[in-house]
């Protein structure tokens, strides 16, 4: 039996009595003869493995002492009761109380596909001094695309945990974080049959749009947005009807502006002419006719003019 000391920094054992090993030969000796708990599972690391997760192992000590580092050897017994090596996996200090996930071997048994997507949606929106301030909710979702063995998993996805975001799916419920990770567990079944499982973050940030500064198009989704109350929606939508009328008010003086510039560039020519022709003569009358007409209609622009301004 070893005698065990857990000190601050190190796990020491004691063997009872003296060992002889012969020279160049090496020597193991156990340390530790009992049960542990531990559950087999897959672990997935689109890092380490983006097609394949990793067959791992979770060992809890619940002994009375910690276990030093070293090389965790594993063997698996069959039905027909043999055992066969399995893999080995790297342990690190193993306080006692705690528990470890430890890969040891790729599960080929099981292939996964990952399929990432961004998404945003309104959440709330308010009016105040012409700004219009809103919550804008981003969702970030990976849908893990599992195909599983002939026998059931438990499978434990490694999700990057971002800065800021809460994990909305699946539920926080039997979710771990680790070293700025989530560990989300979910079962394969059975089956052998196509499993999906979404992984869902969300973040919300708070954005601002000055009435005045804002497009028509902006404006026409915005009044549309049912997560506004009516009454926001309703100032929107008369925001969009003044913005309308100012534009076609804008698109009349233009098209005033082009028709007057049309004819006084007529007008030049017709001067020009004029200033050729015989005193008299029934040409002259045609261009003066047509000068007379023509100031007729640049009175009829300025007062569509003045109107345009005026709406």
């Amino acid at each position: 039996q070893f005698e065990a000391t857990d000190a601050a920094t190190q796990v020491t054992f004691k063997f009872p009595r003296p060992v002889d090993v012969t020279n160049g030969r090496t020597l193991s000796i156990p340390i530790l003869d009992r049960q542990v708990p531990a559950e087999r599972l897959a672990l997935y690391q689109a890092d380490t493995a983006a097609r394949n997760p990793l067959a791992a192992i979770r060992l809890t000590n619940d002994g009375e002492t910690g276990l030093p580092p070293g090389i965790l050897t594993l063997y698996e017994r069959d039905k027909t009761n043999n055992v066969s090596y399995v893999g080995d996996a790297r342990l690190s200090a193993f306080p006692t109380g705690e528990t470890r996930l430890l890969p040891y071997a790729l599960d080929e048994k099981i292939t996964i596909e990952r399929d990432p997507a961004q998404s945003q949606r309104l959440a709330n929106g308010t009016i105040a001094n012409g700004v219009l301030r809103s919550s804008l909710i981003v969702r970030q979702t990976v849908i893990y695309r599992v195909k599983g063995a002939k026998e059931p998993r438990k499978l434990i996805v490694v999700q990057s945990r971002l800065a800021g975001w809460n994990l909305v799916k699946p539920e926080q419920k039997g979710v771990e974080i680790s070293e700025g990770n989530y560990r989300i567990p979910f079962q394969i079944a059975a089956s052998g049959d196509m499993q999906s499982f979404e992984v869902a973050q969300e973040q919300t940030r708070q954005q601002e749009l000055r009435l005045l500064d804002g497009s028509a198009d902006q404006l026409a989704v915005y009044a549309r947005a049912t997560e506004f109350d009516a009454k926001t929606r309703d100032v929107l939508t008369k925001v969009l009807q003044l913005q309308q009328g100012v534009a076609e008010a804008q698109r009349a003086l233009g098209q005033v502006d082009s028709e007057r510039k049309q004819i006084v560039d007529e007008q030049a020519r017709i001067r020009e002419n004029l200033s050729k022709v015989p005193a008299g003569s029934d040409l002259q009358k045609r261009y003066l006719a047509t000068l007379e007409k023509q100031e007729n209609d640049l009175d009829t622009l300025s007062k569509k003019k003045a109107d345009a301004q005026k709406s």
